[in-house]
């Protein structure tokens, strides 16, 4: 009984942030009410405070939400093979969901900028636990004899921060003035720039 009510619970909290985003990247975060969101997904309004004290901490958790979607594979499921193929592979699914989720991502964007405190959450729990992600990711591949020996944290500070760059660059070209290439030769290029920087690549076999 109790999976049960706890699996109620998780596809409640599921459709409330799905419903924030859709809202909030529509209205935005001042003009939409919890009492909207409640009636988009199928809740009782009291329900929203169960699961979020307050709105803010609902914008941060939608936020939480989409790092979650980009990276929602374990470290195991990711592929086992050359680090260069492992990163084409990702950027490419990674960029392809932004995309997607282009307007979601635009308004988190712009909302939590313009707030201290939203900003100082959102880095908690978006920037950080995306690190964490690719601190773990990083120390498997060195286990694995993929990558060199590094300082780990360092290295996954300077990732995350140039992806979000380049992913910010994307998803202001809405007319892909500048991205003109396909998704593929893109994450090709990114994952060889990460990997290599502008060095000759090693011999390929």
């Amino acid at each position: 009984m109790s999976s049960v009510r706890e699996a109620g619970q998780a596809e409640r909290r599921r459709r409330i942030l799905e419903a924030a985003l859709d809202l909030f990247a529509r209205n935005g975060f001042h003009r939409t009410s919890t009492c909207q969101i409640a009636r988009a997904a199928g809740v009782a309004e009291g329900t929203i405070f169960n699961h979020f004290p307050t709105k803010k901490d609902l914008l941060v958790a939608a936020a939480a939400q989409v790092v979650d979607d980009y990276f929602r594979e374990e470290s195991e499921a990711l592929p086992a093979g050359p680090t260069l193929e492992a990163l084409r592979e990702t950027f490419h699914s990674r960029l392809e969901l932004a995309l997607r989720q282009a307007d979601h991502i635009r308004f988190l964007l712009g909302e939590l900028l313009l707030n201290r405190e939203m900003r100082q959450a959102y880095f908690d729990a978006v920037v950080l636990r995306l690190t964490d992600h690719l601190v773990r990711l990083l120390e498997q591949r060195i286990a694995q004899g993929f990558l060199r020996p590094c300082n780990t944290r360092v290295v996954a500070g300077a990732l995350v921060g140039s992806f979000l760059t380049f992913l910010l660059v994307a998803l202001l070209d809405e007319e892909r003035r500048l991205l003109t290439q396909p998704l593929s030769e893109i994450s090709d290029e990114l994952a060889r720039l990460f990997l290599y920087g502008l060095q000759p690549a090693p011999a390929e076999g």
